[in-house]
């Protein structure tokens, strides 16, 4: 049995996206946008127009500068509705290679490029937007092979996937949405992406409680709340120089960004702007800090966890396998230096933070300074006293090319050896914890 549609039209430059999550109505069946015009779509006998009053209230609280934007309501027959989609929605480029497109219109994609094809329906991020645009732009700047991607409210889950086409290893889009994340993974599955992509409903906050993994690189394409109330937890998610690419933020609204990412020790070093809008980049510069906790039921490597309870008696949750040579208040805590872990990489060992066995891999310190009488503050409430270099073992053999565990004693080559240290105040470390060297 056909049925009508009603097309509700707006001149707006809002973000779709965000008009369809505040508007929250379930009988939105299609949103299409492009050249300042948002398109809506209602089966006829789902519509209200009460809805309008709604509409322009959400568009009031996106900060639509426009005095009232104009908004038409048309019936549109349902033998026109696939005309009509053919009609409006066409293949767009964006950047130099990438190319999204609606299953209909394959015409003009040439070799080399990077093709999408996304329909429009009720998720959000279909590229036309400036917002996502320059996103996609700017990743075809950063991506390197086998990066690790977090998408944050990735809608349609187009710059993941993105991502992933340029070279990425493995991608997460997170959405609070499910609504977003059910179609994005219908968008991933027309595009044949596997393993390699992960669609997740979750917040920002949820994926640092649970220690998820650090990654090369982070997109969100978010409003300005949600930004500013999100800066805080976007360092505990980057890898060590990893990027931090930001988008859905207008240009009167950049100096709160700029200094709500400041508080968090975080600077934005490049802008980019496009149809009155902003994509920030976010530094967190290098300072001594935990970079990984590591412990194990006894044995090499040793696991990552988020946090763990330092005590004068060691690490709680690690055991050690011998306690001859291992564990003690003297030998409580094992640290090693990451930058020394990625000399060593760099030397060709196979070696990786807890890997050798410490609990605490440290970044951002002069390890040769680091030495037995030397105090570290961790975190609010954690001292800890150096007391001995470690003597390598030949368990460790396995990370050192040609087994040359040697490499790390501090005899033959002073300044790249672990070290053992006393716990002087306990309490509880974390990842990202600031570390503070004090001279003996």
């Amino acid at each position: 049995m056909a049925k009508n549609w009603i097309e509700v039209r707006i001149e707006s430059f809002a973000d779709s996206g965000e008009l369809l999550s505040q508007l929250d109505d379930p009988a939105v069946t299609g949103a299409w946008q492009e050249n300042g015009v948002i398109r809506l779509f209602w089966p006829a006998d789902r519509w209200n127009p009460d809805v309008l009053q709604d509409i322009r209230q959400v568009l009031k609280e996106l900060g639509d500068a426009s005095e009232g934007p104009a908004i038409t309501v048309d019936s549109l027959p349902d033998e026109d509705w696939n005309a009509h989609w053919a009609r409006t929605v066409r293949l767009i480029r964006v950047g130099r290679r990438v190319v999204i497109r609606p299953s209909w219109d394959g015409a003009g994609v040439r070799p080399g490029d990077i093709e999408l094809i996304i329909d429009p329906k009720q998720a959000f991020g279909t590229g036309h937007h400036a917002t996502t645009r320059m996103l996609i732009e700017w990743l075809e700047e950063v991506i390197r092979p086998g990066q690790r991607v977090l998408d944050v409210g990735t809608g349609s889950g187009i710059l993941a996937m993105v991502a992933l086409r340029l070279g990425a290893g493995s991608a997460l889009g997170i959405d609070s949405d499910p609504d977003a994340i059910r179609c994005a993974r219908e968008y991933a599955a027309t595009n044949k992406f596997g393993p390699e992509l992960e669609l997740r409903i979750a917040a920002l906050k949820e994926l640092k409680d649970i220690g998820a993994a650090r990654f090369d690189v982070v997109v969100a394409n978010l409003d300005r709340r949600t930004l500013l109330e999100s800066t805080g937890l976007f360092q505990n998610l980057l890898e060590r120089g990893g990027r931090l690419l930001l988008s859905g933020v207008l240009p009167e609204h950049q100096a709160a960004i700029a200094d709500a990412f400041a508080a968090e020790g975080g600077m934005i070093p490049a802008a980019r702007q496009c149809e009155g809008w902003l994509a920030l980049e976010v530094n967190f510069p290098a300072h001594p800090h935990v970079h990984q906790i590591s412990i194990s039921d006894g044995g090499v490597p040793k696991h990552p966890v988020p946090e763990a309870r330092i005590t004068v008696d060691g690490v709680a949750g690690d055991r050690q396998r011998s306690r001859d040579i291992h564990g003690g208040p003297d030998r409580a805590v094992c640290l090693f230096s990451l930058e020394v872990i990625e000399a060593l990489r760099a030397e060709g060992h196979p070696i990786a933070p807890g890997f050798t066995g410490e609990n605490l891999t440290l970044a951002g310190l002069d390890w040769a300074r680091l030495k037995p009488g030397v105090r570290l503050g961790i975190g609010e409430t954690v001292r800890l006293e150096m007391v001995s270099y470690t003597a390598p073992c030949r368990n460790n053999a396995p990370w050192f090319k040609d087994g040359n565990y040697g490499r790390m004693s501090q005899k033959r080559h002073p300044g790249w050896s672990r070290l053992y240290a006393r716990v002087l105040t306990e309490g509880t470390v974390r990842r990202g914890d600031a570390v503070v060297m004090e001279d003996p």
